[in-house]
């Protein structure tokens, strides 16, 4: 579903391209795209989408929507790009290392979706460094800027008490001030659409979506 186009081409046509990804799966890469996405067009930017799951959940939720969203052509000036990347992800496959290497370098912003727990984390501690050894090899001022976005917190839990920098620390990539709690409406978005997130849940997004592109 996605459009197989050199980087030349997103230079020139797209401001902004935000890369979802961790290679663990179930950490809610699609959904945050779906709510990242969701945001950025509800205040009126251009957004374009791009899916490397196979499964395309991400194109198949688009095509349920009153108003789909572009998975081919261009953003409006001041538009996104928000690319959804493999369920699961083998660094040691040479056909997904390449692709995520493609991806990463081409990336403005890289959002390593993680979870907290300590096999969460482990899972996580690769991704991250094949993120930091991506970018290090690109000039300083060419590179993208990635975090790490913690999703589905539970407040009340032990490990969401947590303090979360030295997680971020080990990690070895800068977290977002904005986190993602485990809220019900954020996991039926796609069901309920932008519609069905709404109050604090909403503004946490926007939130989100703000830190991202500032």
């Amino acid at each position: 579903m996605f459009l197989d186009i050199g980087l030349s081409y997103l230079e020139v046509f797209f401001l902004v391209r935000i890369l979802i990804c961790n290679q663990k799966g179930g950490t809610g890469k699609t959904r945050t795209c779906m709510l990242l996405a969701s945001a950025l067009r509800a205040v009126g930017k251009s957004v374009v989408l791009e899916d490397h799951d196979p499964q395309q959940s991400l194109a198949t939720w688009s095509q349920s929507l009153p108003e789909p969203f572009l998975f081919e052509g261009n953003a409006e000036e001041g538009g996104f790009l928000v690319i959804d990347t493999p369920p699961r992800l083998d660094l040691t496959d040479h056909t997904g290392r390449n692709l995520l290497t493609r991806l990463v370098q081409g990336a403005d912003r890289i959002l390593l979706v993680a979870e907290l727990g300590g096999l969460e984390l482990a899972a996580a501690k690769p991704m991250a460094d094949f993120i930091q050894h991506t970018l290090a090899e690109i000039p300083a001022d060419q590179r993208g800027r990635a975090f790490v976005l913690w999703n589905k917190i539970q407040a009340r839990t032990k490990e969401g008490k947590q303090d979360l920098a030295p997680l971020a620390e080990y990690l070895g990539l800068p977290a977002l001030r904005t986190t993602l709690p485990f809220l019900h409406p954020y996991h039926t978005i796609q069901y309920t659409g932008w519609a069905g997130i709404t109050g604090e849940a909403r503004a946490r997004v926007l939130d989100l979506a703000l830190e991202i592109v500032a």
